[in-house]
């Protein structure tokens, strides 16, 4: 009796206990807007510090603070303390991470049609700029890359640059605003008002060039959505970042030396 007793104790027990909750990680609009929050708030934060560090170095030094603030915005490394914010808040958000997971694939790749995507998005973007800066002079070419000859010092100096805008900047802004933005516009709403949203707002945050953002914007969209992948769009954007960096690096080159 007794032992019957204890089975039927084994099996009812923990019968009644509620089951753990399981966190949601699922994204959001309010989740979205807290990542986008969260991102310039830490970038806020960073140059907030590394002006307030400027200026007590110029006061323990006796140095012109407007040189030293003109020197640093100008310092090839200063681009790198932005991705600080992206790292963190990819980190913190677990929801952003599991929600682009699917799209960061390399399986496009196995198909011909990607690289055609990819050429014609570069082609797009070239005769675009043609259209903005050439015949109509909406904007000018030095807008989108306003790097100045102290970038170009050194090998390292241009290395620096190069990997900044050529690799981790495309990485960056295809996840936020392709990866995250678009897609969730898209999935949410319609298709083409994620991309025209994420497009517009994409141009907008590019002020110097915001013709070119906007069209740089819809084309990058559209190579992720033909694809389904974020890798062709990132590698798009930097075959073109890296084209600009070139080209501009040649530009200052030839005029002071």
């Amino acid at each position: 009796m007794e032992k019957e007793t204890r089975q039927e104790d084994d099996i009812t027990e923990g019968l009644f206990d509620l089951p753990p909750e399981k966190r949601d990680y699922s994204l959001n609009c309010w989740k979205m807007i807290l990542f986008f929050a969260t991102y310039y708030a830490i970038t806020f934060l960073i140059g907030l510090i590394t002006g307030v560090g400027i200026g007590v170095w110029a006061e323990i030094t006796n140095q012109n603070i407007d040189r030293l603030i003109t020197e640093m915005m100008n310092h090839p490394l200063i681009t790198y303390l932005d991705y600080i914010g992206f790292i963190a808040v990819m980190l913190i958000f677990k929801s952003v991470r599991l929600f682009i997971k699917d799209i960061l694939t390399w399986k496009p790749f196995t198909d011909y049609r990607t690289y055609l995507y990819i050429i014609g998005g570069f082609i797009v973007i070239y005769f675009s700029q043609e259209l903005f800066i050439d015949i109509l002079q909406w904007e000018l070419i030095s807008q989108q890359l306003d790097v100045e000859p102290f970038y170009y010092d050194s090998v390292m100096s241009y290395v620096l640059v190069f990997i900044s805008l050529a690799i981790i900047t495309p990485i960056q802004e295809e996840v936020m605003f392709r990866g995250v933005l678009q897609k969730f516009l898209s999935e949410k709403w319609r298709i083409w008002l994620g991309l025209l949203l994420s497009a517009t707002i994409f141009g907008v945050l590019h002020p110097e060039y915001i013709f070119s953002g906007i069209t740089m914007g819809l084309v990058f969209g559209i190579v992720y959505y033909r694809t389904r992948s974020l890798w062709p769009a990132i590698i798009l954007h930097a075959l073109w970042n890296g084209y600009i960096v070139a080209g501009d690096f040649l530009m200052w080159n030839s005029l002071f030396n």
